[in-house]
């Protein structure tokens, strides 16, 4: 009952539509009846060239993102569509042998991932193709 009676205490009421009443119409402000529509800004065949351009001179997708003010997966999706190779931050060749062979002397995958600029999960899953026995997690049963 108590909390009825705070929320059905009309008293005020009364003075509110009074003061609605009293304000001017141009002091009022328009609704807006519905959301304004987001525009989307295509690239022009001219910026495409030049975000090829740019990522094959070796700018990241990040910078392109900055430059051209569109998402990265925008960004990738462009390169894509105009047939550019994608980089990616792989561990392979020189990168994984040295990665093998810092996990054998008991270094963590976290930390190689760390010293090569990647997530442990990429160095994990490049163990795993390159056919690296990984050891057990610690704390986990196996």
């Amino acid at each position: 009952m108590e909390v009825l009676g705070r929320y059905s205490n009309h008293a005020d009421q009364g003075e509110r539509i009074k003061r609605v009443l009293e304000t001017p119409l141009s002091e009022l402000t328009t609704p807006v009846s519905k959301p304004l529509r987001q525009v989307h800004r295509r690239l022009q065949a001219g910026e495409l060239d030049g975000l090829a351009e740019a990522y094959l001179a070796g700018s990241t997708l990040s910078q392109l993102s900055d430059r051209f003010r569109k998402h990265r997966t925008t960004i990738s999706t462009d390169l894509e569509r105009r047939g550019v190779a994608r980089r990616y931050r792989l561990v392979e060749g020189e990168r994984l042998q040295q990665a093998i062979q810092g996990y054998q002397d008991g270094e963590s995958v976290v930390s190689i991932g760390k010293e090569l600029g990647v997530a442990g999960e990429t160095v994990r899953k490049a163990f795993i193709r390159a056919g690296v026995k990984l050891r057990p997690r610690r704390g986990w049963e196996y």
